[in-house]
């Protein structure tokens, strides 16, 4: 199994401060189509604030942003000589099946479903909550394209 920290994810990964939601990831080469992001949601996240003040949730949006991120990842991993990333076109199947505050840290897993002529590539994700393993939210397919070089 491979670890992935946080400054590793950079060289991957073109965003950077707040935006570059993944504290980590977990990749395993024998498993080459899967990867683990992990979200850790500290007190200070910047998307908390102002979200459901007195009781701060990690807002939903936010929990796709980090499958977009992981599948992102996941795609650089099985294609390093490639220069670009896909770009998320289209979600299906969303569902939030908990809150997210903070203290929790995500399990993000998403899985490479089928690759269409080198540049659409379908993916599903389900994310939950490491302490428990509790599923939070599942994206059925998260359909993306490559940008063209």
């Amino acid at each position: 199994m491979d670890i992935y920290d946080r400054e590793q994810l950079k060289s991957l990964l073109p965003h950077r401060g707040a935006a570059l939601m993944l504290d980590g990831a977990r990749y395993n080469p024998e498993d080459p189509d899967t990867i683990i992001g992990i979200c850790k949601i500290e007190t200070d996240n910047p998307h908390l604030e102002g979200h459901f003040p007195g009781k701060p949730i990690f807002p939903g949006h936010c929990i796709i942003e980090c499958c977009n991120l992981a599948a992102a990842v996941l795609f650089r991993l099985k294609h390093p000589e490639s220069t670009d990333l896909p770009y998320a076109i289209a979600l299906d199947g969303v569902m939030f099946k908990g809150l997210v505050t903070p203290g929790d840290t995500l399990l993000v897993e998403v899985k490479l479903v089928r690759v269409k002529m080198k540049a659409f590539f379908f993916f599903s994700a389900a994310v939950r909550r490491e302490e428990d393993g509790k599923l939070v939210a599942k994206i059925e397919t998260l359909r993306g394209v490559k940008a063209p070089e």
